[in-house]
């Protein structure tokens, strides 16, 4: 008997020791919690070549310790967060709980603005109130050297989850350096962001020359096997940034850059998205969700975003080369790169200067080198602001060029608002690139004479596409334009039901000679006008052939289209996609 209470007192002195902290010390009073409390999720993250996990069970949070014996510390206060990665009671590996509300002021970030969070935060559903960032001493080295901001500047293997935000951020500099900034991470590597809100203002200006800026409500700049999961922004982002020479700035409600295999999932904004530059050569990215992938002529996979959707106005300007905004991202790159199952509604707007590129779409601004947008919808107004511009407009996409990519079993409705381009799906749809069985309800409008043409870019308006090029065999294929009008109040004349040119006026210096464009069994209501144009109707040409107003499933079937897994009949009379949670 005596030898069994020995080996319990033992037992429990072990139990003891394990409590005692990450790195097996404590402070005395410090509150101790033994808990078994781990990441609710269930959703398993697949990512190509078997990358991923799912919560804080896969790579993103094993780093931050999954035992059940490891010791919880309480965080009540500021004075509480300071200590993290400053007090040896307090390491950044550890697992931390917020047991009440707490303002943080001016903050510098864990670590005192140091060092790497590699451990686990959760919030319990309890609020930060941030009165201010302050740039942190930590940097990462990606594309340049970029200085850091946020709650975690700093993240990597960490998780962060349960947790709201009310931000109140302005930041105004012009450090000899980029700059990334996320209300939770500045730079979130390998890390799992999940179940978090954020709300308030964000303002926030890198004012030095050819500097880039990376700005999103959760993060700043997210890579490798990052997952931001169930996310939500309701705060107004403003970011300003002087990228020029082929470099860009990015802002999004969730994320301004993602690359390397992030995923990004059931995340959702309604704040007001904004960004700017200025200056020669300079580029601006914006999206409700995202400003943008890694962007470049690579087919590298860069992450995706999924069952996600924005409700916000999204706005780009400035850009003395590239301004690019899109309901859901900037732009997507690469092959496996994707937004899918994923919708837009508000204002989408861009504004170029005289004679630059402005790219606007009503979920994403470009599709590039193997991207796909697969099962998304858009029902707002996408805009082009300004005169004597290169622009490229459309209700889904501004455009869809390279290595097949696709666009796909997508709709919109509303209106695309361009100057020389306007698409109901996609305003360029360019070499090498795949547009099928979409359709669009959108009114379109064009607001360029009909004298003059652009400088670098392709014009014409039409139902599904304002140009195509593409030759591929689903270049432009089984689409139906139910648009009520192709609009040209000043007298532009390259106007189709379908699409409005297929002769190239421009094609990239990179670019193989485009052959000769494909479009194939594309459909019109017969009842939409078009300014000015005379309509020949033709399955394989500009105009498409008639259809009805509201064609019944037959008639999508015959096309090709899926009613047992994609599409079903809303009660409109219009298809909608079937994981849609309202009718059309």
């Amino acid at each position: 008997m005596k030898k069994l209470r020995i080996f319990g007192l033992l037992a429990m002195m072990l139990a003891l020791c394990l409590a005692l902290g990450c790195d097996g010390s404590a402070e005395r009073g410090e509150s101790l919690v033994l808990t078994d409390t781990e990441d609710d999720s269930n959703t398993p993250i697949n990512r190509p070549g078997g990358g991923g996990g799912s919560g804080s069970g896969g790579s993103g949070g094993s780093s931050g310790g999954s035992s059940s014996s490891q010791r919880v510390i309480v965080i009540q206060s500021e004075e509480d967060m300071a200590k993290i990665g400053v007090a040896s009671s307090h390491p950044l590996s550890c697992r931390y709980q917020l047991s009440n509300d707490i303002t943080l002021t001016d903050w510098p970030g864990v670590g005192g603005g140091n060092g790497t969070f590699s451990g686990t935060f959760d919030g319990q559903d309890h609020t930060i109130t941030l009165n201010g960032l302050e740039i942190s001493n930590n940097t990462v080295a990606v594309l340049g050297s970029n200085a850091l901001a946020g709650i975690f500047p700093r993240a990597e293997g960490a998780t962060v989850r349960n947790l709201g935000v009310i931000a109140s951020v302005s930041i105004d500099t012009a450090i000899p350096s980029h700059l990334s900034v996320g209300i939770i991470a500045g730079y979130a590597r390998n890390a799992t962001l999940q179940d978090i809100t954020i709300s308030g203002n964000v303002s926030v200006r890198n004012n030095g020359e050819d500097r880039r800026l990376y700005l999103g409500g959760i993060a700043g700049l997210a890579e490798g096997n990052t997952t931001i999961r169930r996310c939500r922004n309701e705060a107004q982002i403003d970011g300003f940034g002087r990228a020029g020479s082929g470099a860009y700035n990015q802002v999004g409600g969730i994320a301004g850059r993602f690359q390397g295999g992030t995923i990004i999932a059931s995340c959702e904004n309604t704040g007001n998205i904004s960004g700017e530059t200025a200056g020669a050569g300079t580029n601006v990215f914006v999206g409700g969700i995202a400003g943008g992938s890694s962007y470049g002529l690579s087919p590298t996979f860069n992450g995706r975003i999924e069952n996600s959707w924005s409700a916000g106005d999204v706005h780009a300007e400035g850009g003395g080369y590239w301004s690019w905004a899109g309901g859901i991202a900037g732009a997507i790159v690469g092959s496996g790169t994707n937004i899918v199952r994923s919708h837009a509604s508000g204002r989408i707007s861009v504004r170029g200067q005289s004679g630059t590129l402005p790219y606007v779409g009503g979920i994403v601004a470009h599709v590039f080198y193997a991207a796909l947008v697969d099962q998304c919808y858009f029902t707002g107004d996408v805009v082009v602001e300004g005169t004597d511009v290169n622009d490229y407009a459309g209700g889904i996409a501004g455009y869809n060029s390279r290595s097949n990519s696709t666009i796909r079993d997508s709709w919109s409705s509303g209106t695309v608002s361009g100057f020389r381009n306007a698409g109901g799906i996609v305003g360029q749809n360019q070499i090498a690139a795949r547009l099928l069985r979409c359709y669009s309800m959108a009114d379109i409008i064009v607001n360029a004479p009909a004298s003059g043409s652009p400088i670098e870019a392709n014009q014409g308006a039409g139902g599904i596409a304002g140009f195509t090029i593409s030759s591929e065999e689903d270049g432009l294929a089984n689409n139906v334009a139910l648009n009520p009008s192709i609009y040209a109040p000043n007298g532009f004349v390259t106007l189709g039901r379908v699409f409005g040119s297929n002769s190239a006026i421009y094609v990239p210096p990179e670019d193989p000679p485009p052959g000769s464009a494909v479009h194939r069994n594309n459909y019109a209501w017969s009842g939409m006008t078009v300014s000015g144009a005379d309509i020949s109707p033709n399955a394989n040409g500009r105009d498409g052939a008639d259809c009805v107003e509201k064609p019944a499933q037959a008639f999508y079937s015959g096309l090709g289209w899926n009613f047992s897994n994609v599409w079903q009949m809303g009660s409109q009379g219009y298809p909608v996609l079937r994981w849609q949670t309202q009718d059309n």
